[in-house]
């Protein structure tokens, strides 16, 4: 399932202007166990460092040590970029609301994809100044998020070659000792 918070292209913008702000994010809820990947819509940026990340969310604050943080990157093309990072498999609990944040650790300007308007009844804006978060329910940015359902390989069923090929091993396993018996 993928998770959309706002119309493709979004309609407007949510920017941080530099320190002590060091983070723009939404919050969302889990649509599976895993989540395989997620994006923001980003304005490129020429300095960095910047990272995004997926933190337990509590409501007000983040909780914790994050779940997700990507490798540091320094720059984007200029003009409107998906910047979508693959997790492949990051285990949330489905229902659990999560943050999902594009940080700026030395507070470099950020101009985010978001909505006017509560978009995604799920989620809020939040950005981070001085440490401290504050929500926006009535905002949104824009955020994409995947999730995918493990497959459970419990129950799969072995194709008639691979149980023909057990049978055969089998059973030179136990004529083996009887040859060696005479």
């Amino acid at each position: 399932q993928t998770l959309v918070t706002t119309p493709d292209p979004p309609p407007t913008d949510f920017g941080i202007g530099g320190p002590p702000q060091s983070g723009l994010a939404e919050t969302f809820v889990a649509l599976g166990p895993n989540l395989a990947s997620f994006g923001f819509y980003v304005f490129g940026i020429n300095t960095g460092p910047y990272d995004v990340a997926i933190y337990s969310w509590n409501g007000a604050d983040p909780v914790g040590a994050p779940l997700f943080v990507s490798l540091p990157f320094g720059s984007l093309p200029s003009g409107w970029n998906d910047f979508n990072t693959g997790i492949l498999g990051l285990p949330l609990t489905t229902g659990t609301t999560y943050l999902a944040a594009f940080e700026s650790p030395l507070g470099n300007d950020v101009l985010l994809g978001a909505a006017g308007t509560d978009t995604y009844p799920g989620g809020e804006a939040a950005f981070e100044n001085g440490g401290i978060w504050f929500v926006n329910p009535n905002f949104d940015i824009a955020l994409r998020a995947t999730f995918e359902t493990p497959v459970n390989t419990s129950s799969v069923t072995p194709e008639p070659e691979a149980l023909s090929l057990l049978a055969l091993g089998l059973g030179a396993m136990v004529g083996a000792p009887r040859r060696r018996r005479r």
